[in-house]
């Protein structure tokens, strides 16, 4: 947390509990919203070699006969990393799931955004290697993104980015940055929640699904009004917004 909260430009004490390392065993796996932040950290790229995707368990009863089979999910992977690598995550979640807070009010508030593989140049990469932790609207194709184009200077404020999921033979769209899945990681997180964009914050953590331009704007507003700033410029409160 101490690396996430600096990551954002926050001076940060981090102070230890214990004067020596723990003496028991306490973490054996972790899994895909770990790595996620490791990655956001800077060091899940380095940790990755020397992890591997967890085999699975059988779970026998004491006649032998399996009574539960823990199966591990195939690739591709919805979050970028394997579901359970070698270690199981502690008790205390190594990010929170933010449902609450100013920034909730949506159904898929909290629910961790899907990370796609992306084609850049020669080779494959994660989508939050390649783009900044800032506010995201992100679409299925270009279509959606005409939706933003009337609340696109409220949306530069923000410092938001605008990302576009298209086929490479897609044109270009201004302001857009158009990436090339290798799978269907977000089309199809898409077509199962029956929404055509997504607002996620700089945390990867989905602010609000979005239908349809009217859904689009009463949410941009909505944010508007979580965090106190003007559609039009400025802060609430300020000579700007008055």
């Amino acid at each position: 947390m101490a690396n996430l909260l600096a990551a954002e430009g926050l001076s940060v004490c981090f102070v230890e509990k214990f004067r020596e390392v723990y003496p028991r065993p306490w973490a054996i796996v972790l899994d895909w919203e770990v790595m996620r932040a490791l990655q956001y950290c800077g060091i899940a790229h380095a940790l990755h070699p020397s992890t591997r995707p967890h085999p699975g368990t059988d779970f026998v009863g004491i006649d032998g006969e399996i009574i539960k089979i823990f199966d591990l999910l195939p690739p591709p992977y919805a979050l970028g990393w394997p579901a359970t690598s070698t270690f199981i995550q502690p008790t205390q979640a190594f990010i929170p799931d933010l449902a609450g807070g100013i920034l909730g009010g949506d159904a898929l508030s909290g629910s961790l955004m899907v990370q796609p593989e992306v084609a850049d140049k020669d080779r494959t990469r994660l989508m939050d290697d390649l783009i900044p932790m800032a506010f995201l609207y992100v679409t299925d194709g270009q279509g959606p993104q005409a939706w933003m184009s009337p609340h696109a200077a409220f949306w530069k404020r923000l410092g938001g980015e605008r990302i576009a999921f298209v086929t490479p033979e897609t044109g270009a769209v201004d302001g857009v940055r158009a990436m090339t899945e290798t799978g269907r990681i977000f089309a199809g997180w898409a077509d199962a929640r029956s929404v055509r964009a997504a607002i996620v914050r700089p945390d990867r953590y989905v602010y609000a699904a979005v239908t349809d331009a009217q859904d689009l704007a009463d949410k941009l507003q909505r944010l508007a009004d979580q965090l106190g700033v003007s559609r039009s410029g400025g802060q609430h409160g300020d000579a700007g917004s008055r």
